[in-house]
C-alpha cells in the first residue's frame, strides 16, 4: 500500500528524532508570497488554463465535487497572513483524508478506519467506524451524501453515520483517491490486484472505467470546474471526457530521464486561483491554455507534495517536511513561495475559504490536524 509504504518509510528515518509539533497556544504564523516566491520564471507571460473555482478542493478529500454546498470563496478576499495550529484530537492514528461542507462540519479520515467529525461547538470527537478497520483512503460529499472511500469499499452515508450503503469496488488492493461531482457521479483511482483503475459509481454500482497497463500506479483524481476530469499517474496526467480517455502533454525539466520521469508521481490535482496545478516529488506542474502541463514551482521542501488545496487567490501545498530547515507546507499568493511550516508528514488539506484551511497528517504514531486561519 502506498500510504503504509510512506509511512514506514517516515518512521525509520525519524526514528529516535524529536518532531517539533505547533500547539493552539503557539502556532506557527506563515506568510505566503513576497521574496520567496519559487515559481518558474520561465513560464511569465504563458496564459494558464481558467480551472475555475474549487470551494472544497482538497488532497485525499474527493471534495473536488461541483455541488458540494459550499458559497464561491472567491467572492471574499483574504485578509492576510494565517497562523496555524495544532488542533485537539481524541486518540487517532495517521491522518489520511480531510473534506468539510462548512467551517462547522469538516470530516477527516484516519489509517486506522476512523471518520471524525468537527463541530466548532464541540471539536474534533469519532462519528464511525469501518467495520473491517481498513484505513479511509479519501472524503467528499455533496449536500445530501458523504462519501467515504476505505480501502476497497465506497461508503455512502445520507442523513447521518446511522447505516451506510456500502460498495465494493473489485479486483482491489487499495483506493487511492476519489472525486466526487454528483450524487450519482464519483469517480475513484486504485491500485489492483494486479494493476491499477478508475472507477465510477453512478448511484446505485461501482464499474472500471479504465485500466492503463503502461502506468505503475494511479494516484489522484480532479474534476475542475468546465474541465474533464483529471488523472494524475506516475509519469502521466490522464484526461477522462465523454466516456474517452487521453494522455495528457507534460513537459518535463531538462535532462530528466525515462526514468526519472517513471518515477515521478501526481499525488494530487487542484484549483488554485482559477489555475490548475499538480503537485509530486519537489515539483508542481501548471495546465496550460495550449492542454500542456509545465513546471511552476520547485520547492526545496515538502518534498513529496502529496496534497492541494485552494480558495480563492490563496492555496496552501502540502507534504513531508525535507531537511534540516523544511517545513511541510507551502503557500499561494499569486505565485508559489517556500514557507517555514511544522516539522511532521502532511498527507491532506481542504479549503473551508480563503481565510481558513485544515491540514490532517501525522507525527511518530499520532494523527495530526492543524488549522490555519488569520
Amino acid at each position: 500500500m502506498a500510504i503504509l509504504a510512506e509511512t514506514l518509510v517516515m518512521l525509520a528515518r525519524r526514528l529516535g528524532i524529536a518532531v517539533a509539533l505547533l500547539s493552539a497556544a503557539c502556532a506557527q504564523e506563515i506568510v505566503v508570497g513576497g521574496d520567496a516566491a519559487v515559481r518558474d520564471a520561465s513560464l511569465d507571460g504563458r496564459e494558464p488554463i481558467d480551472g475555475g473555482d474549487l470551494a472544497d478542493a482538497g488532497a485525499r478529500d474527493g471534495g473536488e465535487g461541483r455541488d458540494a454546498g459550499v458559497g464561491d470563496p472567491r467572492d471574499a478576499g483574504a485578509s492576510g497572513p494565517l497562523t496555524w495550529g495544532q488542533m485537539v484530537l481524541p486518540p487517532t492514528s495517521a491522518i489520511q483524508a480531510i473534506w468539510g461542507r462548512s467551517a462547522d462540519e469538516v470530516y477527516a479520515g484516519n489509517g486506522n478506519g476512523a471518520v471524525l467529525e468537527y463541530r466548532a461547538a464541540s471539536g474534533w470527537a469519532v462519528a464511525w467506524q469501518e467495520p473491517s478497520n481498513h484505513g479511509i483512503r479519501a472524503i467528499g460529499g455533496t449536500p445530501n451524501r458523504l462519501f467515504v472511500a476505505s480501502q476497497s469499499r465506497l461508503h455512502v452515508f445520507a442523513g447521518g453515520f446511522d447505516a451506510p450503503t456500502s460498495y465494493l469496488v473489485p479486483q482491489v488492493r487499495g483506493i487511492e483517491d476519489m472525486v466526487v461531482v454528483a450524487e450519482d457521479e464519483v469517480y475513484l483511482v486504485a491500485t489492483l490486484t494486479n494493476g491499477r483503475a478508475l472507477f465510477a459509481f453512478d448511484g446505485a454500482q461501482v464499474t472500471s472505467v479504465f485500466a492503463p497497463t503502461d502506468v505503475g500506479t494511479l494516484q489522484s483524481i480532479a474534476a475542475p470546474p468546465g474541465q474533464p476530469i483529471l488523472v494524475g499517474a506516475n509519469g502521466h496526467i490522464f484526461r477522462y471526457e465523454r466516456g474517452v480517455v487521453s494522455e495528457e502533454r507534460i513537459e518535463w525539466p531538462a535532462g530528466w530521464t525515462p526514468n526519472d520521469i517513471a518515477l515521478f508521481t501526481f499525488y494530487d490535482i487542484a484549483t488554485v486561483d482559477g489555475r490548475v496545478f499538480a503537485a509530486g516529488d519537489s515539483r508542481i506542474f501548471e495546465r496550460f491554455l495550449d492542454g500542456v502541463w509545465r513546471v511552476a514551482a520547485t520547492p526545496s521542501s515538502p518534498s513529496p507534495v502529496y496534497g492541494l488545496a485552494g480558495a480563492g487567490a490563496r492555496g496552501f501545498a502540502v507534504g513531508r517536511a525535507e531537511g534540516a530547515s523544511g517545513g511541510s507546507i507551502l503557500g499561494f499568493d499569486e505565485d508559489w513561495s517556500d514557507v517555514t511550516g511544522p516539522d511532521l508528514t502532511l498527507r491532506a488539506v481542504w479549503a473551508a475559504g480563503p481565510d481558513l484551511f485544515y491540514a490532517g497528517g501525522w507525527t511518530d504514531l499520532d494523527g495530526v490536524i492543524l488549522r490555519g486561519a488569520p
